[in-house]
């Protein structure tokens, strides 16, 4: 989705066992769109080396996802765990690292 702006609200955050659950809204091109994204303990420190808020990790997650998703299979899913998005793209991990 290259050119486009997208105005990204991480919201409600939720601990769970291994890790934290977030309420995400993304407004982009006109559209309105709500993701419940889970974040383990162990992506946040893979991406992050626990040195950045989980919150901001979810943030370049979600960014990274959205400009990238012409080039996914499928669209983004409203509810989905980090750990299964590092496959869906490549440079994933690199991207999300650069944004931190």
């Amino acid at each position: 989705m290259d050119g486009l702006q997208a105005e990204i609200e991480v919201g409600l955050e939720r601990e769970d066992a291994r890790g934290w659950r977030y309420t995400v809204t993304v407004d982009c091109d006109g559209r309105r769109r709500g993701f419940d994204i889970r974040l383990d303990w162990a992506d946040h420190d893979h991406w992050t080396g626990g040195t950045c808020a989980p919150s901001k990790t979810v943030h370049a997650l979600i960014a990274t996802l959205i400009e990238h998703e012409d080039e996914l299979d499928a669209p983004i899913p409203n509810r989905f765990d980090a750990s299964t998005a590092r496959r869906w793209l490549d440079t994933l991990d690199d991207e999300v690292r650069a944004r931190m």
